[in-house]
């Protein structure tokens, strides 16, 4: 389903623009992000990247204290807990196996022997979860659904991040789906695309350091005293490359999070299995579909993999006309660690800077359809995960990949039926549309798709 979700997804895009329906949620973007002084030592107040007066005017998204997984105090404890003194002393190499072949029975086993941190999770999940259900209950109960939908909206984004990386991400990949939630809450889940909040700089500089085996100042002449983007897996500096004085983007995945990542995906996938015995009008197994958003979340755990990815992008799709990927620098890259090319722009959705910038949006979304259409038709090797947070326009009008942790390749006989879906769906073909599902192996054959027909029309 993901090779045709990126490309409706743009073409969603391109729709609201040009209806002039745009969304401009409020997501950072490098106008409005806080570029603090430089901390390492030795290195002078002057070489401060932006005036304190423009950190000042950075806009920053509020959080209740209790989202524990983000906030100082949370990520704190989960050091303690989980990355100095693990779940298990062999689940780190695991976490490294699970990117590379996923294998939820021996993943399992592994956690076995911890139930009490399993079942203890799975409680504060279900009593998360329960609780909002239940308010949306009473509000449709009590016919005050519409009233409330824009204050349940911010309550679920605040639930998700409060709940870690695996429920953002998750969230995320709801913020991009009109057909199974209102407008409000799009625009409210659309926030954990990049305004996360970040975890403490201590604990980012000691991963660092970590992962590269090196302290902070022998690699980077300077570095940003906060990061200047946060996202579910790790957060972003600004940085100056000591070798080559190249201004970097250094990423900096969030410690403890594989562990965390492990427990929710054995979690979810009990509940899964337990629908499919117990559900069986629902048309497809739900159990398949948590495994593999699960191998594609652990594969995104590997900052290296993520890098060769990128490269692999730009040598199959870098020549196309206003196309870029940022560079790697792999002196400076390690499994937790990525270096990377910084590349000044704005976010899609930022309207007021766009225009500003004399810069259409409806043109940018062409080339993201242009681009997503080579992707999946020509090479089959495609960007699962475009979401705005993950592209930019720079003011010489290219568009700007970024974030190349899920990665996706659609085989040869998948883009031949999304050829044949497309020639389809330009002649209104709906009853095709639907037999083109059994091809493209959305739907068992045994399933009637006709029912779907009038729905697309």
């Amino acid at each position: 389903m993901a090779h045709l979700g990126a490309l409706q997804g743009l073409v969603r895009g391109r729709l609201h623009h040009t209806n002039g329906h745009t969304r401009t949620p409020g997501l950072l973007t490098h106008g409005s992000i806080r570029h603090a002084r430089i901390v390492l030592a030795g290195v002078s107040s002057k070489t401060a990247m932006v005036s304190q007066q423009r950190a000042d005017a950075m806009i920053q998204p509020t959080y209740k204290a209790d989202d524990r997984f983000f906030t100082e105090r949370g990520q704190r404890d989960l050091i303690q807990a989980m990355e100095l003194d693990t779940i298990t002393p062999d689940l780190p190499a695991l976490l490294l196996e699970m990117g590379i072949r996923y294998d939820p029975d021996k993943l399992a086993a592994q956690l076995s022997s911890k139930w009490p941190q399993v079942y203890g999770r799975a409680v504060r999940i279900a009593a998360s979860i329960g609780g909002f259900i239940a308010s949306v209950a009473r509000d449709y109960a009590l016919g005050q659904l519409e009233v409330k939908m824009a204050d349940r909206a911010v309550e679920l984004r605040k639930l998700l991040s409060g709940l870690g990386p695996s429920f953002v991400k998750i969230g995320q990949a709801l913020s991009a789906r009109p057909d199974l939630l209102p407008q409000v809450y799009l625009e409210s889940l659309s926030e954990l695309q990049d305004r996360l909040p970040s975890f403490p700089n201590e604990i980012a500089w000691a991963v660092t350091e970590e992962e590269l085996g090196v302290s902070v100042s022998q690699v980077y002449s300077e570095f940003s005293e906060q990061p200047v983007a946060a996202a579910s897996l790790g957060q972003v500096y600004k940085a100056v490359l000591r070798e080559t004085g190249d201004i970097v983007a250094v990423k900096v995945q969030r410690p403890g999070i594989g562990e965390s990542i492990a427990v929710d995906m054995l979690l979810l996938r009990r509940l899964m299995r337990v629908v499919d015995q117990n559900l069986p009008q629902i048309s497809q197994p739900l159990v398949p579909l948590v495994d593999e958003f699960a191998a594609r979340l652990f594969a995104e755990l590997d900052y290296c993999a993520e890098g060769r990815n990128a490269e692999r992008f730009q040598e199959l799709y870098g020549s196309m006309p206003r196309i870029r990927t940022p560079k790697i620098y792999w002196q400076a890259t390690q499994r937790r660690v990525l270096t990377m090319e910084w590349i000044d722009g704005i976010k899609l959705t930022n309207k007021a800077a766009m225009d500003a910038a004399g810069l259409n949006i409806v043109d940018f979304v062409d080339v993201g359809i242009e681009c997503t259409l080579r992707q999946l038709l020509e090479h089959g090797y495609f960007h699962a995960d475009p979401h705005p947070g993950n592209l930019l326009a720079t003011r010489n009008g290219t568009l700007v990949y970024l974030d190349f942790g899920m990665m996706s390749e659609a085989p040869e006989y998948a883009r031949y039926a999304i050829m044949a879906h497309v020639v389809h769906l330009v002649n209104r073909d709906y009853d095709a549309m639907c037999r083109d599902y059994y091809t493209l192996q959305f739907m068992d054959p045994s399933i009637d798709t006709a029912p779907i027909a009038p729905a697309l029309q």
